[in-house]
Parts: C-alpha cells; sequence; structure tokens
C-alpha cells in the first residue's frame, strides 16, 4: 500500500513539466515522502527519496 502511493506520487512528478500540486500539497509530499519510505528496504527508500528530490528540484525550477 505504501510502496503503490510513493510509486504514483513519484509518477505524478516524473510525467510533470512543471509542479502539478498546489504548494501546500507539495510541501505535505516534502515531508510525508520521506517518513513514507521508512517503511521500505532502506536501498529502495534511499532510492525513492532520492528519485522524489530529484524531481521536485526539476519541478521548482521549471
Amino acid at each position: 500500500m505504501v510502496r503503490a502511493e510513493l510509486y504514483k506520487i513519484l509518477a505524478e512528478a516524473r510525467a510533470a513539466q512543471k509542479l502539478p500540486w498546489e504548494p501546500k500539497t507539495v510541501l505535505l509530499y516534502r515531508t510525508i515522502f520521506p517518513q513514507m519510505t521508512n517503511w521500505l528496504p532502506d536501498d529502495e527508500g534511499a532510492q525513492l527519496r532520492f528519485a522524489f528530490e530529484t524531481e521536485i528540484r526539476r519541478l521548482e525550477a521549471a
């Protein structure tokens, strides 16, 4: 369940050309996404955190 939600959020970010969420939602995702990855194996969690932050930075720069 957690994994599916994380991958859904990441897929939305990857598909977007600009931030697809309201600023409050971005702040929420920046807070809960790393916390949710703690439920996954360490390597997978680290990989998802890195991918998410990379996408957020790309979208904020757009």
